[in-house]
């Protein structure tokens, strides 16, 4: 609304008044660190650091977030909190800690991350931490081997009747 008004002959005034500031919903941005953790073993909790950013316009608010993962089957996947309360322009921080079944094989598996406003839940950012699992160690082999087995001393003579004493040592190998 503009408005114009004459104080005088030689004067005027304008005002213009845009009315109410309009909130503009902007999806978050989600970020991991590390976006990927070390090599575990199956069955192994890797913990990662979400950081979610409120990219609304100022006059939103502060702005309920619902935070989810997506992660391949019979894997857990906990948050310290799935629902973060931020204000236009800043961010919040969690803990995320995944684990993998014991069974599972060795490689690299995406976890997506995604990050929800609950007023606008068109407006969803995600990102992906990587969970590798290492290669299983191998099983030992057995090779059978003769045993090693020594007397000492190798001879003795002595009397008819007399006690003699041998060490004897037998080893595995």
């Amino acid at each position: 609304t503009i408005y114009l008004s004459q104080i005088d002959a030689g004067s005027a005034t304008v005002s213009v008044d845009f009315g109410p500031e309009v909130c503009i919903h902007n999806a978050p941005t989600v970020t991991l660190a590390p976006p990927q953790g070390p090599w575990v073993n199956g069955g192994t909790p890797v913990s990662y650091e979400v950081t979610v950013t409120n990219n609304n316009s100022d006059s939103c608010g502060v702005t309920g977030l619902d935070l989810s993962a997506a992660a391949p089957s019979g894997w857990s996947v906990g948050f310290d909190s799935n629902t973060l309360q931020i204000a236009p322009g800043t961010t919040s921080n969690v803990n995320m800690i995944v684990t993998s079944p014991q069974t599972a094989t060795e490689g690299f598996y995406d976890i997506i991350i995604s990050a929800t406003e609950i007023e606008a839940p068109l407006n969803t950012g995600s990102a992906t931490a990587t969970y590798v699992i290492e290669p299983a160690a191998p099983e030992p082999t057995c090779t059978p081997q003769t045993p090693q087995l020594i007397i000492s001393p190798a001879s003795q003579s002595a009397n008819p009747g007399a006690t003699l004493f041998y060490t004897v040592t037998l080893t595995n190998k």
